[in-house]
């Protein structure tokens, strides 16, 4: 039997969604890609020449949160187990070789495409924005196949047939799985964050490593090589939690460093650099620092007096889709209306300047709580669309970004991007920020509630836009004022 669609995780949707059509966006992706946009880094799980895919992450296509899997052993799609509108069936495990892959949708609503360019979307995307079509309930067979080379020709390296339903009904009781964010709480306290409790503890640590609450010293070591940074944060992490402390030099990684919880790195300010080896510089295409969906919860992590330097040169055409070259990325998932269903948390950054990334210079997605005093950004966001920026914020509540003075950080000169984007945040207050020279907007926002700004300064944006361009914006969803008191 063909694997189908079955159970998700149990978002609430309420009854008058049931007999609404549901939009899809079928996505095909290769199983070991590294920060692909939404998707979930994930290695190939038996991907031969008999099949392009081995499972399904189903996304919603809006917010990009993973909300499912599809297996052998799952069955139905309840619209009752999601809070979505729109979807994303991301097939993990297509074979090395694809070059194209076409899609043949049957059932009550009819679909073909062929796409030559990853992510594979059934329905088509741009620049990793993904498009729907309108499935109503009912069942329907999905047929995918890879190809060797483009608009479907050459020799076929996969075919698969998923059938799937769609349906109204009330899913069974055992259809429900728990969200693995909220099954990580330690026996040992009645309130702990996801995996930062320490059994030699009686108070959960809530903020950083130097100013946790935790009985036990936070661990401090230098980190004495300009190669050694990964272990540093490896061996602080295994100690427990604590700080690396870097000089006032230059520091190269020749692969993304994954990022520990309970770990601050801090540096000597503007001149503690953290950049690519020049071996990789001019080639690699992916984050300085990373977090995925599928490491688990990150809390408690800290940045201070560093300058995260990426290697792409914002001014050379040629040098243009390195748009997973970024400085920061955490992605995790959850609905910011709902803090414990948010992956990550307490994530803190001060005296920070990140520059020269493809993508964006920091991209955050499912977290609580993000405090940022005197961020310097510039010329982040190098893509052939308006879709990669200084910062992205996405699906974030408790933020919190301030300088110290009109001079002392800002958002400046992204040469495609905008200064701030922001979706799906709940509880913002910016305070004397500084955004300007960027290619399109200064602040674009959707899909946000109760943000406060204080003396903010944006202008000179929208310096070369793609399409339409304010200094600031919000498209949906807007409950903001940008002219509201000191906090």
């Amino acid at each position: 039997m063909s694997p189908k669609l079955g159970s998700l995780s149990p978002f609430c949707l309420s009854r008058r969604f049931f007999v609404f059509a549901t939009v899809f966006a079928v996505v095909v992706t290769l199983g070991s890609a590294v920060g692909l946009g939404v998707f979930d880094a994930r290695p190939a799980i038996g991907a031969d020449a008999a099949r392009p895919g081995d499972y399904l992450d189903v996304i919603d296509a809006d917010s990009e949160l993973v909300i499912g899997v599809v297996s052998d052993d799952e069955q139905v799609l309840h619209l009752a187990d999601i809070a979505a509108e729109s979807f994303a069936l991301n097939l993990v495990g297509a074979p090395a070789a694809t070059e194209s892959v076409t899609f043949d949708l049957s059932g009550p609503v009819s679909y073909s495409r062929i796409e030559n360019t990853a992510p594979y979307a059934a329905f088509g995307n741009r620049g990793g924005d993904f498009f729907g079509t309108e499935i109503v309930v009912g069942s329907y067979t999905m047929t995918v196949e890879a190809f060797s080379s483009d608009s479907g020709r050459g020799e076929s390296i996969g075919r698969h047939i998923f059938e799937f339903e769609v349906t109204d009904a009330l899913p069974p009781p055992s259809t429900v799985v728990i969200p693995p964010s909220t099954t990580t709480v330690a026996p040992t306290t009645t309130e702990a964050p996801p995996t930062t409790v320490a059994p030699t503890t009686t108070e959960v640590p809530t903020t950083t490593g130097p100013s946790s609450t935790s009985t036990v010293p936070p661990a401090t070591g230098n980190c004495p090589g300009t190669t050694d940074l990964p272990s540093c944060v490896d061996d602080i992490a295994a100690s427990g939690g604590g700080v690396v402390t870097l000089d006032a030099k230059t520091y190269v990684l020749r692969e993304t460093l994954q990022l520990q919880s309970d770990v601050d790195i801090v540096g000597q300010g503007s001149e503690t650099i953290i950049t690519w080896d020049r071996s990789v510089a001019g080639s690699i295409d992916e984050p300085l620092f990373y977090r995925g969906r599928s490491g688990g919860s990150l809390s408690n992590v800290g940045f201070e007096d560093l300058h995260i330097k990426c290697s792409v040169d914002t001014s050379d055409v040629s040098d243009r889709n390195r748009t997973d070259h970024m400085g920061i990325f955490i992605d995790g998932g959850g609905d910011a209306s709902n803090a414990a269903s948010l992956q990550h948390r307490n994530i803190t950054m001060e005296n920070i300047e990140v520059s020269d990334c493809g993508g964006m210079g920091i991209h955050i997605k499912g977290a609580d709580t993000v405090t940022a005093v005197d961020l310097n950004l510039h010329n982040n966001g190098w893509g052939t669309t308006d879709l990669w920026h200084n910062i992205y914020l996405l699906r974030v509540r408790n933020v919190t970004l301030t300088q110290t003075n009109a001079t002392s950080g800002g958002f400046f000169d992204s040469p495609a991007g905008h200064g701030l984007r922001m979706g799906q945040l709940e509880n913002v207050y910016f305070e004397n920020l500084t955004v300007a020279g960027n290619a399109d907007h200064g602040i674009h926002m959707n899909d946000v509630s109760n943000l406060r700004g204080h003396e903010l300064t944006v202008a000179g944006n929208c310096a070369d836009p793609r399409d339409l361009c304010r200094e600031t914006a919000c498209y949906s969803s807007c409950d903001y004022n940008l002219q509201a008191g000191k906090e």
